[in-house]
């Protein structure tokens, strides 16, 4: 499999690197160690790094600060599937983390691309509560909720602090 890559490739990853990527339909698969999820690993540098990352760095050049590589290919809205343990260059991008989860299939990721509510209020800057941990609210939902929570109480509570106010003038 080693073979299949071009020269050029195979000059510039060491034989430790390249003796564990298998060609497998245009996908470069890391066949060595990995962590969960199916993501390569190798021992670089004094560490474990993402083969990815080191794949990358020798063909490519530096991340850049903050950057992590993206499997853009993972998305179902893209035509060719790839797997987690592709080291293929062109089938990765540099993303911020931030990013590489708002694409993912993960709960914040779903619900960041609502546009309405459950019950289908749209999420517009006036309709919308941002809390302290970056969940948005329905405010029209919560005032609903409020309502039917209080029943008649706000009524009643407001005439008669009404009143109270009206016999201290």
């Amino acid at each position: 499999m080693w073979r299949q890559l071009s020269i050029a490739v195979r000059m510039r990853l060491t034989d430790r690197i390249g003796g564990k990527i298998k060609v497998v339909n245009g996908c470069w698969l890391w066949s060595s160690v990995k962590r969960r999820g199916g993501y390569g690993r190798v021992w670089w540098a004094g560490r474990y790094r993402p083969a990815a990352t080191v794949v990358w760095e020798r063909l490519i050049g530096p991340l850049g600060e903050g950057r992590i590589l993206d499997h853009f290919r993972l998305n179902p809205d893209v035509d060719l599937q790839c797997s987690t343990s592709c080291v293929r260059p062109d089938h990765l991008v540099p993303a911020t983390m931030r990013e590489n989860t708002l694409r993912g299939r993960s709960p914040m990721a779903a619900q960041s691309k609502q546009t309405h509510c459950k019950r289908g209020h749209s999420f517009t800057p006036d309709n919308t509560w941002l809390s302290k941990n970056r969940m948005r609210t329905c405010l029209t939902c919560q005032r609903e909720k409020r309502r039917v929570l209080r029943g008649s109480q706000p009524r009643v509570f407001r005439e008669g602090r009404m009143k109270r106010f009206q016999r201290g003038a």
